[in-house]
């Protein structure tokens, strides 16, 4: 005990010292502990260094940021305009008839120039056949008169010998087509200057030639091959999409709406720019060939006949689906985004369809066809497909020339942009379908000085396009009564003029 009270401070002293190594040892144990706590104030402090502190120059960093971002939005903007303006001058939404869109009046007049843009559609259809300068085979009617011509030379052959060629009084000329009315009166042979192709071509006119000196079918075939660039023709089931509108007539009293109107206008101006594009192809190897003192007729030009055009239902995303509801078939483009490799959709800033072409054409020219296509142009090639067509000796209706064709499909993606005046043409039940926001429509309007539309409009609704309880649908006007002597009449591949009555409810 003694022993303790004397060495008490040393004892004392080795307790305190064998705490404090058992303090060390805890304190290194949790050490791992502090330096992960530490790391993460380190890394908050460099992320709230970095909001308040620029980068290698210092300085604020959120003034810059958003300085940079609006330069961003400025850059984006400035390439936005630049594509409107490009869209602007190589495409002019000029509608058929001014005042009808976006919404006519529901007032006699208003009415009535619905029934007037019917007129109008119809003569601009027939008007693409003049821009492809295009036509369609011999009617039976043509063929029997063309054989009548031919009976009446050889009866005068017969009469006056094959070297009495000139004609007679009272004498009927050569049917109009002919191939420049060029005909030997004696044999009836048709003189045909060789096209531009291979000697091997040779034996194919002179198999053409000797057997138009007695086939009324085949010499008339080769009339109005001569007198044309390709073959179209504008009607049902014909080469272009066509909107029941043309059949508005004496029965219908109401006339058509304001959406029909819009669709038929979209469709028109879609296939008016495919039609100016497969025109500037033969209009350019036409002029290649006149510089060579070569006749241009659809036996030497790329594009021979437009079998057909069609354009789907607006393209929305994720749909699956169309705008529409025409049943698809083999000729009809596919109506989901989805299948087409670019997946693009319509949205606020362009309006988006598919559409395919169906043509004859020479077979080495198909790659200037598709470059056309495209050329200044808002549409991208998505298939092309093609089979060879056999050369056709047979000489009746179409003739294609010596020269190998084939029957190409070509499907690609149109896209027109919804530019302001496009925008503006729009009835609002579109404007909603193609989600055009509300905002854009009411600074559009404030920008036009116009009155924004009404929340209804008419959005093709029957009720709203019948005359009030009473009324008499209004008679139709005196452009209706004398039809434009350019609609095109069936012979030629045109529609017919619309019937004078359309609108007269004379049912008691």
């Amino acid at each position: 005990m003694d022993f303790v009270k004397k060495q008490a401070f040393f004892l004392g002293c080795g307790v305190a010292a064998l705490a404090g190594v058992g303090l060390l040892l805890w304190g290194m144990s949790k050490m791992s502990v502090v330096q992960t706590e530490m790391q993460n104030v380190a890394g908050l402090d460099q992320q709230l260094s970095g909001m308040t502190r620029g980068g290698e120059g210092g300085g604020p960093a959120n003034p810059r940021a958003i300085e940079k971002e609006k330069e961003r939005i400025e850059r984006v903007k400035s390439n936005y305009d630049q594509v409107m303006n490009l869209f602007s001058q190589t495409r002019k939404f000029s509608p058929l008839l001014e005042g009808v869109l976006p919404e006519a009046p529901n007032t006699p007049e208003g009415r009535q120039s619905r029934y007037e843009f019917q007129t109008r559609y119809i003569v601009a259809m027939n008007e693409l056949l003049k821009i492809l300068n295009a036509g369609q085979p011999p009617t039976r009617e043509e063929i029997d008169d063309t054989r009548d011509y031919l009976k009446k030379k050889a009866l005068q052959a017969s009469q006056f010998g094959t070297g009495d060629t000139a004609p007679k009084a009272g004498e009927t000329p050569p049917p109009s087509g002919s191939p420049g009315g060029r005909t030997n009166a004696g044999e009836g042979q048709v003189v045909m200057p060789p096209i531009n192709g291979p000697e091997s071509a040779a034996a194919y006119w002179k198999s053409l030639e000797e057997r138009a000196k007695t086939d009324a079918h085949i010499l008339k075939s080769i009339s109005k091959a001569k007198s044309m660039f390709c073959y179209a023709q504008v009607g049902p089931g014909g080469s272009f999409e066509l909107h029941e509108i043309y059949k508005v007539s004496s029965t219908t009293t109401q006339p058509p709406a304001s959406g029909a109107i819009w669709l038929a206008q979209f469709w028109y101006w879609v296939q008016e720019d495919l039609v100016r594009a497969l025109a500037a192809v033969n209009n350019q190897a036409a002029n290649e060939l006149t510089a060579r003192s070569i006749d241009p007729w659809v036996g030497n030009l790329p594009v021979k006949d437009v079998l057909s055009i069609r354009i789907s239902d607006y393209l929305f995303e994720n749909s699956g689906k169309s705008s529409g509801t025409r049943v698809q078939s083999d000729i009809l483009p596919s109506n989901d985004p989805a299948d087409i490799f670019t997946n693009r959709a319509s949205q606020p800033l362009y309006t988006a369809v598919n559409v395919a072409l169906v043509l004859v054409v020479e077979q080495t020219q198909l790659p200037r066809v598709l470059e056309e296509l495209c050329n200044n142009r808002f549409n991208v090639i998505t298939n092309v497909s093609y089979e060879a067509l056999p050369l056709d000796t047979d000489f009746r209706d179409k003739i294609y020339g010596p020269d190998p064709v084939i029957k190409v499909r070509i499907d690609l993606q149109s896209y027109l942009y919804n530019a302001d005046e496009f925008v503006l043409l729009m009835p609002e039940a579109v404007r909603q379908e193609l989600r055009i926001p509300p905002q854009r429509i009411e600074a559009l309007h404030a920008k036009a000085g116009t009155p924004p539309p009404s929340a209804s409009g008419d959005a093709g609704a029957p009720p709203s396009d019948l005359p009030p309880t009473g009324e008499e649908p209004p008679p139709p006007s005196d452009r209706d009564e004398r039809p434009p002597d350019d609609q095109g009449t069936p012979e030629d591949g045109g529609l017919p003029p619309p019937d004078p009555d359309r609108g007269r409810d004379d049912r008691g």
